[in-house]
């Protein structure tokens, strides 16, 4: 009831590149986490229609724990961005349980952008390895880049701001492009969605 305009632009920040975004913790973390579950599919929605009128891209890191809710952003999305690793079987099995959960939702294939993170060579996986034990067709990876992306979180500069010409700078541009792409051609069909 109380998510307005208002609301929505006085809780955002702006970063010095001009990104503005919810910050994830406050100084009250341990009450905000409480509430997440209390988050309704209609709040969401709310908070989703203000976004989309004052930004025409709306990015959201969702976390599928807090499903139902996870589950209505996904199918309100142009794009799902799957993330799993190379690192162990059990990331692995839950990339292939969230995307099979994802498409009985009504999510289609063209709108999952499955990614396979912090890939490494000679990893015990390959990323080949995770696309086919998940089910994914096209995907894309990030690779392994440590010293880059720690000096950018500590330095709370986003990465291709700071090191633009890393390895996973370049690879999360292309992935940034992808999603552009496809989320204009999936807008342009006529589905509603962030």
């Amino acid at each position: 009831e109380n998510i307005d305009r208002d609301f929505v632009a006085s809780s955002l920040v702006k970063h010095e590149s001009n990104v503005e975004y919810l910050p994830g913790i406050s100084d009250k973390a341990t009450e905000e986490l409480n509430n997440l579950g209390n988050i309704t599919a209609g709040e969401a929605s709310r908070m989703l229609a203000i976004l989309k009128r004052i930004y025409s891209t709306v990015v959201l890191d969702c976390s599928f724990h807090f499903w139902p809710v996870s589950g209505y952003i996904a199918r309100r999305s142009h794009i799902v961005i799957l993330v799993s690793t190379a690192e162990d079987l059990a990331g692995v099995r839950n990339a292939a349980s969230l995307t099979e959960v994802l498409m009985q939702c009504g999510v289609t294939r063209d709108r999952l952008l499955p990614v396979v993170n912090k890939v490494t060579r000679g990893g015990v996986l390959s990323p080949d390895d995770v696309a086919k034990a998940a089910g994914w067709e096209n995907y894309y990876t990030v690779p392994l880049d440590t010293a880059n992306c720690v000096a950018a979180f500590n330095e709370g500069q986003p990465l291709l701001m700071r090191s633009p010409s890393s390895p996973a700078a370049a690879a999360i541009t292309r992935l940034a492009e992808e999603v552009f792409k496809r989320g204009r051609s999936i807008a342009g069909k006529g589905v509603t969605g962030v």
